[in-house]
């Protein structure tokens, strides 16, 4: 059955990271829907930071600047796993065809695939943008965590984010939307202003401009 994303109970930032973690928690794939900009995509990437960046040896400093496990600034996180169903064929998810000298085909799986045992979260993102040949790759990796031989750790979590009737979305199939665990998030103001004060002078100084309307 498809979700009426009028009935779904709208989330601000803080309360769908809280949603999220409940949802992967008990052991389902999240999808979340809302307009462009709400920050679908930090919010999930925040979720994963905060559970995962510790196991790899990574820190974030006072100013919310991450750090490797040598000290050393870094842009990396290994733990996150960011995909856009937009830019993917299918034969990027299900791997390509080759032969190993025993007169069987093997499928060469993609290296973006999650392997490290370590954890984290595998965000694919523009759910709604991929083609349907890509949509209907992720049926079985939204429900299971495998995609023919492959399959990933029990430690990574998926999550999806879609845009609602924007221009160049398609509708998913209620297979696919059968998998995952609804919610929908919308911007608010006051987790704007919050979430300004931490990360550093330059947010701060143009917090007292956010409330302007």
């Amino acid at each position: 059955m498809n979700p009426n994303i009028s009935e779904l109970t709208p989330l601000k930032p803080t309360q769908m990271v809280k949603a999220v973690s409940v949802v992967l928690g008990a052991g389902r794939s999240a999808l979340i829907h809302g307009d462009p900009g709400v920050g679908k995509s930090a919010i999930v990437r925040q979720i994963a930071d905060a559970q995962f960046a510790a196991a790899y040896g990574y820190s974030f400093d006072a100013n919310g600047q991450l750090h490797d496990e040598t000290g050393k600034l870094t842009t990396s996180r290994p733990w996150f796993r960011d995909v856009r169903a937009a830019q993917l064929d299918p034969t990027d998810l299900r791997g390509l065809p080759g032969l190993n000298g025993d007169d069987f085909v093997h499928w060469k799986q993609p290296e973006f695939l999650p392997r490290d045992v370590r954890g984290g979260i595998f965000f694919a993102d523009e759910m709604n943008r991929g083609t349907e040949m890509v949509r209907n790759a992720m049926l079985q990796f939204a429900l299971d965590g495998t995609i023919g031989d492959y399959r990933k750790p029990d430690t990574w979590f998926i999550v999806s984010a879609v845009n609602d009737d924007d221009a160049g979305t398609s509708k998913m199939s209620s297979a696919l939307q059968a998998r995952f665990v609804h919610l929908d998030a919308i911007a608010d103001l006051d987790d704007v202003c919050r979430y300004a004060i931490n990360p550093g002078a330059a947010c701060q100084s143009a917090s007292p401009f956010v409330p302007v309307r």
